[in-house]
């Protein structure tokens, strides 16, 4: 069976710079110079440098691979824009990669450094075409609209400004929604949420902030149940609960009281004997198995205690960084790093990587230019 070499990413990188120059009109690189693939290739090292700098699963053997395959893949979109007599835009590019200068970040830590009234956009590959002007895509960021611009739409593409704000009923598939609005979806549209006393809105039944959609009556916003109003279609205000059987929002059952038809207020649970209790203390009885806070339950004797330490008998929790090993009753040190992990948990600062599981650092798990 004959086998058939592929081209490296250097081999494939003169091919396309090859084809990108036969097929110039006047499309500039975004280098200011096409004339070999090591000034091109030079482009990406010192970003993807900083991309290795930041320990991230980045998909690369090494930076050096790095820039070749980035080099590549610009190429082969500066000849897809030169081929259309399109400009290619090598900053919008590096742009949209997590390029430059780079920062370790997990992704609660990128999301939460996200403005939500930020919106930028750019083409790779761009033209003329103006707001509303039919369009040609050219592939995914390369299309005839000018830059900034998105060509949008499956049977009679137009361009948008994806960052103009989609009014009412318009699509937000790839637009953000006016102020005011919020995008349902359901049917990816945009859509006024219901106010007080008006229709749910869309075919998610949005409601304003505060509200909810009650669909006993038609389907309408309301705010939650008050003291004494009905529940049974509609939450009750916070720090108030549902009463069962009489259906009325009702003050949470306080300790000593009875918690067979409503829930304990914050801090207390239900006993054996359907009362509301506080959690055990130290050397008190346990409270449906409950302890307050740095207690064990002690099944047994039913007593809350200090939590156990290593080696010691265990049911359920250990005092920090010690796990209750099931199979021998007793807590256990959590395994530290290089370690099997132990029912995929280790100790402080850990998380348990790989099948079979081995404990280290936790990674960024995205790297971005801050």
């Amino acid at each position: 069976m004959t086998s058939i070499a592929r081209p490296g990413p250097k081999a494939l990188l003169t091919l396309l710079l090859a084809a990108a120059c036969a097929g110039d009109d006047g499309a500039t690189s975004g280098t200011g110079d096409t004339a070999g693939e090591e000034l091109l290739v030079a482009e990406f090292e010192s970003e993807c440098e900083g991309l290795f700098s930041c320990e991230c699963d980045v998909g690369y053997t090494d930076a050096a691979i790095c820039a070749e395959i980035l080099a590549v893949e610009w190429a082969g979109i500066h000849g897809s824009a030169a081929a259309a007599g399109l400009e290619s835009d090598l900053a919008c590019y590096k742009a949209t990669r997590p390029f430059a200068t780079y920062a370790c970040q997990t992704f609660d830590e990128y999301y939460e450094g996200l403005d939500p009234a930020a919106c930028s956009y750019c083409q790779h590959g761009y033209g003329t075409g103006a707001l509303g002007d039919a369009c040609t895509p050219y592939g995914d960021g390369i299309s005839d609209c000018a830059q900034g611009l998105r060509c949008v739409g499956d049977l009679a593409p137009t361009c948008i400004d994806p960052c103009a704000g989609a009014g009412v009923g318009e699509s937000c598939e790839f637009a953000r929604c006016a102020d005011g609005l919020v995008c349902d979806i359901w049917d990816m549209a945009c859509v006024a949420p219901g106010k007080d006393g008006e229709p749910c809105a869309g075919g998610l039944l949005l409601c304003e902030e505060g509200l909810t959609c009650v669909l006993e009556g038609g389907a309408l916003c309301r705010p939650p149940a008050g003291l004494g109003e009905p529940c049974e279609f509609v939450p009750c205000q916070e720090g108030l609960a549902c009463e069962l059987g009489a259906g009325l929002c009702a003050e949470p059952a306080g300790a000593g009281e009875s918690c067979a038809q409503i829930e304990c207020a914050v801090g207390l649970f239900c006993d054996l004997d359907q009362l509301c209790a506080p959690p055990g203390g130290d050397g008190e009885p346990c409270v449906a198995g409950q302890c307050a806070e740095g207690l064990a339950c002690d099944l047994n004797v039913e007593l809350c205690g200090p939590l156990p330490g290593l080696g010691e008998p265990c049911f359920d929790a250990c005092a920090d960084d010690l796990w209750c090993d099931f199979e021998t009753g007793e807590c256990v040190a959590l395994p530290g790093e290089g370690e099997p992990c132990l029912f995929f948990m280790c100790s402080a600062d850990l998380v348990c990587f790989g099948d079979p599981g081995i404990c280290a650092p936790e990674l960024a798990e995205v790297c971005v230019a801050p």
